[in-house]
């Protein structure tokens, strides 16, 4: 075991949160045709208030006090907020290493300049396509493309750390090389998933971009030359992620949840503070599997992207089996009982 793994056992151990997500806003200025936050959510300010300023500066004084390093600024489009640069440096002033998760349409010179003042910092940014008709297939929004195009070149100008992130869809697959390509040319890490998952509200839409399993296993092939395995499952958790143990997520109106995909149950840190909010989530985190729950009987388990939060989204049950993730997990193991003869 590396010293990083005996590392990450004990604060796991210890339920320290070292990586923690704030979702500041969920407006976009877009309007993504595979994203899991409903239209609803995206452009129609609710009647709770997104965090205040002062409200985000407090929340950040209060993960650092239970342990965070790692702090992801992400939306909705976090650059939508007027005081996005605010709610950045007092993170970075706070010593936080920060990942920031955007579409780049909207960054600035100016933003630029001010983010390139700091180090130890990432910007996530959402790559749909290297054409204009591809990317605008999936944003809707005519113009998308090129203002994308325009901020990454502003912010590699700079010398800003980029990670492209590239969810596989049936309107994209057939770029994926080309925007390989991109992101070796502009010095940019880079991963593409073929996972795309059904909206909060259980709306099943950006499920009928996904590619097909055995499409999806070949372009995992195709860009990592290997086969995805998680051998951190461990038969009879429910939850094998280190979601709950090592992070947890902050919502624009306060609620502190278990991860982007389940929202319940949730608990406001406006009303009981970080702290006891995490303490309140150890329950949910530490459950047994039932049972009846046949993924934790299946001898694919290790092979298998499928848990708790999206078998809930898809099917409306945390136990169900989802038909997508079966037969990719049958594909990865068939390939590695190959591989080992």
């Amino acid at each position: 075991m590396t010293n990083t793994q005996q590392f990450v056992d004990k604060v796991s151990h210890a339920r320290i949160p070292l990586n923690v997500a704030i979702e500041i806003t969920w407006r976009c200025n877009l309007a993504c045709a595979h994203c899991y936050l409903p239209g609803d959510y995206r452009r129609v300010p609710t009647k709770i208030k997104e965090m205040s300023l002062e409200e985000i500066c407090e929340v950040i004084d209060q993960v650092v006090d239970e342990g965070c390093i790692w702090l992801s600024l992400s939306g909705g489009e976090p650059l939508f907020r007027p005081d996005f640069y605010e709610i950045f440096s007092y993170a970075k002033r706070r010593g936080l290493v920060l990942m920031v998760s955007t579409n780049a349409t909207l960054v600035t010179p100016e933003l630029a300049d001010r983010l390139s003042q700091w180090s130890l910092f990432v910007l996530e940014v959402s790559c749909y396509g290297v054409t204009e008709n591809t990317y605008e297939k999936t944003t809707r929004v005519r113009g998308s493309f090129s203002r994308c195009m325009d901020g990454i070149k502003i912010l590699r100008d700079r010398g800003i750390r980029l990670f492209l992130r590239c969810p596989i869809m049936k309107t994209n697959m057939h770029e994926i090389q080309a925007i390989q390509q991109f992101a070796h040319e502009i010095g940019a890490e880079y991963s593409c998933e073929p996972t795309i998952y059904p909206c909060l509200d259980g709306a099943t839409e950006p499920c009928r971009l996904r590619v097909s399993p055995d499409e999806a296993f070949a372009l995992e092939l195709q860009t990592t030359s290997s086969v995805r395995r998680l051998t951190f499952k461990q038969r009879g958790k429910l939850f094998h992620c280190n979601a709950g143990r090592l992070s947890f997520r902050i919502d624009p109106y306060s609620n502190m949840v278990l991860c982007s995909m389940l929202r319940f149950p949730c608990f406001s840190v406006r009303n009981k503070g970080v702290a006891q909010a995490w303490q309140l989530m150890q329950g949910l985190r530490e459950q047994a599997s039932p049972w009846h729950y046949k993924c934790d009987k299946c001898e694919r388990l290790t092979y298998c992207d499928i848990c708790p939060a999206l078998s809930m989204l898809e099917k409306g049950n945390p136990y169900s089996s989802v038909e997508f993730f079966c037969r990719l997990a049958q594909l990865r193991a068939e390939y590695d009982s190959k591989q080992s003869l």
